[in-house]
């Protein structure tokens, strides 16, 4: 898939909603229904329905969390540090810190669906479910009470009827291009009454750097170091470079801050996340190649749970290799070459010589 398929309907969803915003005659309360609506029912369902149906163990979420929130206190500490630029006001710095670590929900569900499905849906929401650390607020998110709800049904091994699960999957199917929508429609670049200083604009620049640039070249390097790789990996990295959340200005404005100038970073986060992602995307696809997909460079074909045929090479003799990389156990095919175990050990994994293929093995190989 490459960055345009992957990115280009998110944003053209957001364009869209930007649009009907400003064309249709649609009252300012109209769109708050349908935000409210996507916040207290869709998207609660959607993730309820992922996490039940995700394939594969989502307890291997537990590292992401851990990188999601390395990532995010690296953010924070680097915006407190937004407070020596010269000639800032404090009021608006005291409001804009936050946009330097918040990260826009709707859009990251809507990236990790298209990047790995059901699985991807779940991995995401159960990892973003930690960066809620108070509790009174956490009794309140409806998305983290349909994220538990998932993991205690999940847990609990229930039966979900087939008519129940069919209802809500359609019904969470809206939340996605709905929430893209609302996101758009809440773009804005209001004007400051006060105006703009020099100080403030290296603010405004600080802030979105941080939050777009220097958080995802902390995520590329803690998921190598804490194992991370793969889909998990990818959206961890994915989940650094979003956009701030739009939830901030709301928060700036209750607590009495400088609303409109967090509104305006909020529109400069999702206007340069256009241009960041796809470099994140690729950054974050390059990652996720696993480190035993360096045994191919040598001759050694690798394939999950399976063999495959080694083009280039004369099945003079076969060997079943069974790599332990990370945890996951791979298969293995080596013809003709003995130093397939020695690069797999060179490469930190642990070769271990199994007996000799069976006929199937053979058969797919094409040996005699």
């Amino acid at each position: 898939m490459s960055v345009l398929e992957l990115l280009g309907p998110e944003f053209a969803l957001m364009a869209l909603g930007f649009a009907l915003r400003r064309s249709l005659s649609w009252p300012e309360a109209g769109w708050v229904m349908l935000e409210k609506l996507n916040y207290f029912i869709l998207f609660p369902v959607l993730l309820f329905v992922s996490i039940v149906r995700a394939p594969g163990q989502v307890q291997a979420v537990a590292p992401m969390m851990l990188a999601a929130g390395l990532s995010a206190s690296a953010a924070f500490a680097l915006s407190m540090m937004c407070r020596w630029i010269p000639r800032i006001q404090v009021q608006r710095f005291a409001s804009g810190a936050q946009t330097a670590f918040r990260f826009n929900s709707y859009l990251g569900l809507a990236l990790a669906e298209r990047l790995g499905g059901a699985e991807g849906v779940a991995l995401f929401s159960i990892m973003i479910a930690v960066q809620q650390t108070l509790w009174r607020e956490l009794a309140r998110n409806p998305l983290i009470i349909a994220t538990l709800g998932g993991l205690l049904w999940r847990a609990l091994d229930g039966p979900l009827p087939e008519i129940v699960q069919s209802s809500l999957s359609r019904l969470g199917q809206a939340a996605l291009p709905l929430g893209l929508l609302c996101v758009g429609a809440a773009l804005r670049w209001p004007r400051a009454q006060q105006g703009i200083s020099v100080g403030d604009r290296w603010l405004a620049l600080g802030l979105t750097s941080i939050k777009l640039i220097v958080m995802p070249a902390i995520a590329i390097v803690l998921c190598p170091l804490l194992g991370i790789h793969g889909l998990p990996g990818l959206l961890v990295v994915m989940y650094s470079a979003l956009p701030t959340s739009p939830a901030s200005y709301v928060l700036a404005s209750r607590m009495g801050g400088d609303g409109l100038f967090v509104a305006q970073l909020i529109s400069l986060s999702l206007l340069a996340s256009a241009f960041t992602l796809p470099c994140a995307a690729q950054s974050g696809a390059a990652a996720r190649k696993r480190p035993v997909d360096v045994l191919s460079k040598h001759g050694v074909g690798l394939k999950p749970r399976s063999s495959q045929r080694l083009a280039g090479f004369t099945p003079l003799r076969l060997e079943r290799l069974q790599i332990c990389s990370r945890g996951r156990f791979w298969s293995a095919c080596v013809m003709g070459n003995p130093a397939g175990q020695k690069i797999a050990q060179g490469h930190h994994h642990i070769a271990l010589p199994a007996p000799v293929a069976d006929a199937t093995d053979r058969t797919a190989l094409g040996a005699p």
